[in-house]
């Protein structure tokens, strides 16, 4: 059976930063499209920005590193 993890069992830190990347994106899309559409309470949609905020800088740097390497 596959693991979603799986891809993390390289040891290329290249392909494990992209599969991070990877994942902190999907991540931080399935947040952000709920963001401002009043499901949330202010307290909730506050810390939700700020998780997703947190998220999405995380694939920036990944992906700035993987760019700095020429690896993408």
């Amino acid at each position: 059976m596959d693991n979603h993890f799986d891809k993390y069992d390289s040891t290329s830190s290249d392909e494990i930063l992209l599969a991070l990347a990877e994942d902190l994106g999907n991540m931080a899309n399935a947040i952000f499209v709920k963001l401002g559409n009043g499901y949330f309470s202010v307290e909730d949609e506050n810390f939700l920005n700020l998780q997703y905020r947190k998220i999405a800088r995380m694939q920036r740097n990944a992906i700035a590193i993987l760019q700095d390497r020429g690896s993408i």
